[in-house]
């Protein structure tokens, strides 16, 4: 069963191909649309676009690094908190990355890592 976990999440590195649409994926796409909006507004008002940018692809890569367990032991809660991270900067592969990884999870702990972005936000 591990196995299988650690082989799916590492096919989260790979390319991956658009989301078909369906009821699950529209949530999803709404989701990504609402929070690009929020992230250009904010970038037209600070000139801060490609900052912004360049710090999602940081955060998506850490949640990448957090989901394989590659070089860190796996942690899902981390993985989860710095795809969210990725995605409230605009990345759209992070919040797919982050729904993928959410179905493994137990509600606990998604609300325990939605916790651990909050307060990584509140201080950054």
């Amino acid at each position: 069963m591990e196995n299988s976990r650690i082989s799916c999440r590492r096919r989260l590195l790979q390319p991956r191909p658009k989301i078909a649409a369906g009821e699950t994926e529209a949530g999803i796409e709404a989701e990504i649309e609402a929070r690009e909006r929020v992230v250009s507004m904010g970038a037209t008002q600070t000139n801060a676009g490609p900052h912004i940018r360049a710090e999602a692809e940081q955060f998506l890569r850490l949640g990448l690094i957090y989901s394989t367990g590659e070089t860190v032991p796996a942690d899902m809660v981390t993985a989860h908190k710095w795809f969210n991270i990725a995605g409230m900067r605009g990345s759209r592969e992070a919040i797919r990355h982050r729904c993928e990884i959410a179905r493994e999870m137990s509600s606990d702990q998604i609300a325990a890592a939605q916790r651990e972005a909050r307060v990584w936000l509140t201080r950054h």
